[in-house]
């Protein structure tokens, strides 16, 4: 999630993300709890056996017997990627706790020798106080817009668009990681965009105030006091450059052979001169057809409008009754007749 705070690339090595916002690892929250829970039940009085003591010395018995996938034994190695035994833990109060834990990591992580990328943050950006631990830069907490924070975070974790950074995942050496908009023929880093290329020189008098010490050095120039000075001339520079760029990319080499069939296909577009009559008699597709001069007469074509649609339904229902209605009454005449006749007889 703080990668996201400056869109760095998956690239970026963990570790620099959470050095450049002095942000500790959970996993030393981890390990603060453990600390603290192994010194809670240490001091429980021993006048009563309680269970949990004696799991704790029982793991402990099986971790003196070598026994590996005991607590005990997973807790030992957990504190020893700090450099901290299980026998000896710091006491203190939590802060005390919490900031000893950090200054470990600290050294365990930025101490001795390192990859590129961490050991090139090493040496231009990280920042340790007197304490002993890493300072926030001013540009995540000086109200930038997202695009200037953006700009200037992904400039400090390496993850911009210069070529010492491509060249890593095309496997270009890199000697020959050239900057193509200059004739220098210097490896395009991060000092060479920054101070030497002469393509940004006009962009660097505009920003003179970052320029004013004898001696400027990357560290300095990117935690100057105003960082929006700062993203701001980069954002001018990587414009400039991505303009440049595409404009290298379209200037490629033509060979004889496109020479000659440009040529022909134009010359087989145009070398006959046909007059109108001419042109008359070719077949043209549908969009390349001329139009006549005189307008053709329009006929307007009437549609035959469609009746309305019947209600078939109630209509032979209906219709049906009405067949069906003088049938029964006819019925019921002759019933009744029928009935009086045959009562007449009777009497």
């Amino acid at each position: 999630m703080l990668s996201r705070m400056i869109w760095a690339k998956p690239s970026v090595p963990h570790q620099i993300i959470l050095t450049e916002f002095a942000v500790p690892p959970i996993q030393l929250s981890a390990i603060f709890q453990l600390i603290l829970y192994i010194q809670r039940v240490m001091l429980l009085s021993t006048d009563e056996q309680r269970y949990i003591q004696m799991a704790l010395a029982s793991s402990r018995h099986l971790y003196d017997q070598g026994h590996r996938l005991s607590w005990f034994s997973q807790a030992s190695q957990l504190l020893d990627t700090l450099g901290i035994s299980i026998t000896d833990l710091p006491s203190g109060t939590h802060e005390y706790i919490r900031r000893f834990l950090y200054r470990g990591y600290l050294r365990r992580t930025w101490q001795g020798q390192l990859e590129v990328k961490p050991d090139y943050y090493r040496t231009h950006f990280l920042e340790l106080d007197t304490a002993g631990l890493p300072v926030l830069p001013h540009y995540p907490t000086s109200g930038l817009s997202h695009g200037l924070r953006f700009l200037l975070g992904q400039f400090r974790v390496s993850s911009h668009q210069l070529a010492i950074e491509t060249g890593r995942f095309q496997c270009t050496p890199r000697e020959e990681r050239i900057c193509q908009l200059c004739s220098l023929a210097m490896v395009e880093s991060e000092e060479h965009f920054l101070f030497t290329c002469p393509v940004y020189y006009e962009i660097r008098g505009r920003y003179h105030c970052l320029f004013r010490q004898t001696h400027v050095t990357l560290r300095s120039l990117i935690s100057y006091e105003d960082p929006r000075c700062v993203a701001l001339m980069l954002r001018e520079m990587s414009l400039l450059r991505q303009d440049l760029c595409q404009a290298v990319q379209h200037t490629y080499p033509v060979t004889q052979s496109q020479i000659t069939s440009f040529f022909s296909r134009r010359r087989s577009r145009s070398d006959v001169d046909m007059t109108d009559s001419d042109c008359d008699d070719i077949p043209r597709p549908r969009t390349q057809r001329r139009r006549t001069t005189q307008p053709q007469a329009t006929m307007r074509v009437t549609r035959p409008t469609r009746p309305p649609r019947q209600r078939h339904t109630t209509y032979a229902h209906t219709h049906r009754r009405r067949q069906h209605v003088p049938a029964l009454t006819d019925v019921t005449a002759r019933i009744t007749s029928f009935y009086s006749i045959s009562t007449a007889l009777t009497s």
